[in-house]
């Protein structure tokens, strides 16, 4: 069976590509779907995607002091194919697992791609609200279609409720609750509009990568 964004993957290399996500995912213990979510919201699967307002680059967006971090630059993994950015991505996702980051769910994945500290909180946590109000809501504000309950703040809940909007057209909520780790009743109406919306070439959401 094909995983989730799979169609989305274009060019000669995307068998190896495939597989090559199914064998870094057996290596972390995660779900390879939970990699595709996270790989088709930051970059559409281009490894040379740039955020031109903060650099970030790649597959899931290495911001350069995370390229740094890591041993590496924006620059050199620019250069990179998809194959040989996931070994990076491999590395990314390990540090953050020692550290005791690991993922449950697509949505761990997403949040350790994007704010690590959200990672094992409650949906109630707001991001950013651990440094003070102040950066929870700058963080909301750059992030506005995040929000969903618009309270000028970006819970746990919010961000869950965000990422199934991404998902596929046609998943029951029992596929989608498995995938981001939301109770089906917690989906709701409402979020299920949204997911028609975009579908249907009307709404569509982008966030901005930060930091912790």
């Amino acid at each position: 069976m094909a995983l989730l964004f799979e169609n989305k993957v274009r060019g000669v290399d995307k068998q190896s590509f495939i597989q090559k996500v199914k064998q870094v995912a057996y290596m972390l213990g995660y779900d390879p779907e939970w990699l595709m979510v996270v790989m088709n919201n930051e970059s559409g699967f281009d490894p040379g995607a740039v955020n031109p307002h903060s650099g970030a680059t790649g597959l899931i967006q290495f911001m350069p002091e995370t390229a740094t971090w890591l041993g590496t630059s924006t620059g050199q993994l620019k250069s990179m194919t998809r194959n040989q950015q996931l070994d990076w991505i491999l590395k990314y996702y390990q540090q953050w697992k020692k550290s005791g980051k690991k993922a449950s769910n697509s949505t761990d994945l997403a949040l350790i791609t994007f704010y690590p500290y959200a990672v094992n909180q409650p949906d109630t946590y707001k991001i950013g609200s651990e440094k003070s109000a102040e950066r929870a809501s700058t963080i909301s504000k750059q992030n506005p279609g995040l929000d969903i309950d618009n309270d000028g703040f970006i819970s746990v809940l919010d961000y869950k409720k965000w990422l199934a909007t991404r998902l596929p057209e046609g998943l029951s909520k029992e596929k989608t609750s498995a995938i981001i780790g939301l109770k089906a009743t917690k989906i709701g109406a409402s979020v299920l509009s949204v997911i028609a919306l975009v579908y249907a070439g009307r709404y569509f959401m982008f966030y901005q990568k930060t930091t912790e």
